[in-house]
């Protein structure tokens, strides 16, 4: 199955990052959610799916805070300071 590659990329970027795999996703009606292989594939990988009505801001602010919350979380993870162990 074959879904957009930045959605892939997205998916396994903040499930790697985070530890965590998606479990929801809140989205618009836009065509590329309401697609048969996007619903199969979140059907396939136990991934629920909420709409609001498109170009409603109100149903969207949900979506807009989650989008925030992730993207400032990876941030901080991002920021974290890598250590490297040498073994001699």
């Amino acid at each position: 199955m074959t879904l957009s590659k930045p959605f892939c990329t997205s998916k396994a970027y903040a499930e790697n990052a985070l530890g965590e795999t998606i479990k929801a996703i809140q989205a618009d009606m836009g065509g590329e959610f309401m697609s048969n292989e996007f619903i199969a594939y979140c059907d396939d990988n136990g991934i629920t799916r909420r709409y609001s009505v498109r170009k409603r801001s109100q149903q969207n602010g949900t979506a807009e805070q989650a989008t925030e919350l992730v993207q400032n979380e990876l941030l901080l993870y991002l920021q974290k300071p890598i250590c490297y162990a040498v073994l001699g």
